[in-house]
């Protein structure tokens, strides 16, 4: 067990002590690879435009791609990865702005919403509750329910660019794209403007520190980004470079830019605000975004991805994709997640761990073919976050029981995510020494050349764990 343990228990007496079930959430080492999600178009067939998805452990593209409207103009991935939202234009419907609703884990579109202008770009609040979509054409801001896809406010007065929500779900920014319409600061509880910000002319795409402390705003005519300290609603630095698309690292070191012009991408240091670096990356780059290990960062070209390397910032290329939607385009993957214990082939006595972690749930696990049980889940997991981004803080979930309920012999457990089975059922076999609880038994007893030749080791029996435990090594 990592000296991470976290106990968070809550224990459940089923009539007798024979039938003790604990509950816990445990943060636990080792962890199967399955890496974030990139969502971008692959092509256009007729009127609709091909949506494909990227693995970023593997860089192949995954699954069957999925049909929207064409001319794909936004993409938001909900932080858990289970929802993706796509702005897009959609000409049959004479020019209507559409926000498809996909559910990542089946690839299917299970809702979208219809307005009369065109919508841009798309940002989803940290609880996942709230979406914001402006338009690039005049129309309102538009704030929709995620649960029930109902529009709850549509704010006008705007030429809508950039969107996104501080990390704390309190503010929504908007860059107001028209020549000085600055930067506009709502309330997200009651959609109340705070205060407009004002920054060099134009400004387009718009980002936010990972601690919610700076704006970084580009600027459509203008190779520059002006950087807002949100407390003081005001800009503090004006950096000469990009141009184009922005992207804050999720762990709060860099921030990155396309110059769309000059075909390059510059790296900033977010505490000095000073260019670190600028490299070329290839002709037209449009969007960027990046993972949540902060390790890899993708920009979309429309005919290709680049790839960079965030260590070595060397530059390698996805063809055959790269639709350049706008905004955080990155996400964990819907199907992240991983049970860990029991291991295939253990086996298990007594009071034991089935563990784990996914970076979105609900989470359960079976036995046997049964019904899932809910287990709680929210310790951190570091070592996820590769896969889960700013979710590993939440990733671990666990489950007590005592599998001599099971019976003696060879039983399955079976992991559930979202009400559905996830991968194989892991196989082990239980030995229990007396029936489902053993009481009034007492044991203690010495296993020499134990861990290491030389070593011996004294086990005492538990009655509460129903097993061994180490109660002395020695010498």
């Amino acid at each position: 067990m990592s000296a991470r343990t976290e106990h968070w228990v809550r224990i459940v007496f089923r009539a007798s002590p024979l039938r003790l079930i604990v509950w816990a959430a445990l943060a636990l080492g080792g962890h199967a690879s399955a890496g974030p999600y990139v969502w971008v178009s692959a092509s256009v067939v007729g009127d609709q435009e091909q949506l494909a998805t990227i693995d970023s452990a593997i860089r192949t593209i995954v699954g069957a791609n999925i049909a929207v409207s064409r001319a794909v103009s936004g993409i938001a991935v909900a932080p858990s990865g289970q929802r993706v939202y796509v702005a897009s234009l959609d000409y049959r419907l004479g020019n209507r702005g559409v926000l498809a609703i996909i559910d990542a884990r089946s690839r299917s579109i299970v809702g979208s919403i219809e307005f009369p202008f065109n919508l841009g770009h798309v940002a989803v609040a940290p609880d996942e509750r709230r979406i914001y979509a402006t338009s690039p054409t005049g129309g309102p801001i538009v704030v929709i329910d995620a649960a029930s896809t109902t529009v709850l406010a549509q704010i006008s007065g705007y030429t809508g660019a950039g969107v996104v929500v501080a990390p704390d779900g309190q503010r929504f920014y908007v860059a107001d794209s028209r020549e000085s319409g600055g930067v506009a600061v709502f309330r997200t509880a009651t959609n109340e403007l705070l205060a407009r910000i004002s920054v060099d002319r134009y400004p387009r795409e718009i980002d936010v520190s990972p601690d919610g402390k700076f704006l970084y705003v580009t600027h459509s005519q203008d190779d520059r980004v002006s950087v807002i300290d949100t407390q003081t609603s005001s800009v503090v630095k004006t950096i000469g470079i990009g141009g184009g698309s922005v992207a804050a690292a999720p762990d709060g070191a860099r921030v990155y830019l396309t110059g769309r012009e000059l075909s390059v991408v510059s790296v900033i240091d977010a505490v000095s605000m000073n260019v670190i670096s600028t490299f070329p990356v290839g002709f037209g780059p449009f969007s960027i975004s990046v993972t949540p290990d902060s390790k890899s960062v993708y920009v979309a070209h429309g005919s290709h991805i680049s790839v960079i390397d965030a260590g070595s910032l060397a530059v390698s290329t996805i063809n055959g994709v790269g639709g350049a939607p706008l905004g955080r385009f990155i996400g964990p993957s819907p199907t992240a997640a991983a049970l860990e214990n029991p291991q295939p082939g253990s086996f298990q006595s007594g009071i034991g761990l089935i563990s784990g972690w996914a970076c979105a749930g609900p989470i359960g696990v079976s036995f046997d073919g049964g019904p899932p049980m809910m287990v709680p889940q929210g310790s951190p997991r570091g070592d996820t976050l590769g896969e889960c981004g700013i979710l590993s803080q939440q990733a671990g979930f666990g489950l007590l029981t005592n599998f001599n309920l099971l019976g003696a012999g060879v039983h399955s457990a079976q992991l559930w995510l979202n009400g559905s089975a996830l991968g194989n059922p892991v196989s082990f076999t239980v030995t229990r020494p007396a029936g489902e609880f053993l009481s009034g038994a007492s044991k203690e007893t010495v296993v020499s050349d134990f861990p290491t030749p030389g070593k011996s080791t004294t086990l005492i029996w538990q009655e509460a764990q129903q097993n061994f435990a180490i109660k002395a090594v020695s010498p």
